[in-house]
């Protein structure tokens, strides 16, 4: 429609101003009530308050006995993963869908042993710093063993250099 309107305001003696369902364009673009709106004086503007937010008061989630938030532990690291796009000896990953807990595998997940599960921690040596979730268990994770998920094995293989025995910073 403004091309039309444009287009007419180039042809000597046609009408600049046409209708066109329910507005008026003219050949600026605005109706003849957007144009009256700009001639009225404006309200002066008025600095906005500062908004202040009320932060919710997180509820203490109880630690399991004798874990400090900073203790740290020493651990077998180890990965799983969902496609294999690397050849290499492994135990073929497939491992795309829900965590122990029922929440679906994302990076950052860990399978650990049963009564690790909710911890979060961090590897020792690790940049950038990563934190990890026990979300999952494994026939294959038993006792100070950490299992951390992978979208593909080459990331665990080429991206991942802790593997084997290393040590953990719990943070919950």
């Amino acid at each position: 429609m403004l091309i039309l309107a444009l287009s007419l305001a180039l042809i000597p003696g046609a009408n600049t101003s046409t209708q066109y369902q329910h507005s008026r364009i003219t050949t600026f673009g605005l109706t003849i009530q957007q144009k009256q709106a700009l001639k009225e004086p404006a309200a002066p503007i008025s600095a906005p308050s500062p908004r202040v937010e009320e932060k919710p008061t997180p509820t203490p989630v109880p630690r399991p006995e004798g874990r400090t938030g900073t203790e740290r532990q020493d651990v077998r690291i180890t990965f799983y993963y969902c496609l294999r796009t690397v050849e290499v000896p492994d135990d073929g990953g497939g491992y795309c869908t829900y965590t122990a807990t029922g929440t679906a595998v994302h990076p950052g997940t860990a399978a650990c042993q049963e009564s690790w599960l909710g911890r979060s921690f961090v590897i020792v040596g690790e940049d950038p710093i990563r934190v990890y979730i026990c979300e999952d268990t494994g026939s294959a994770v038993q006792g100070n063993h950490v299992d951390i998920w992978f979208y593909t094995n080459g990331e665990g293989w080429f991206g991942f250099p802790l593997k084997g025995d290393g040590t953990i910073v719990w943070q919950s």
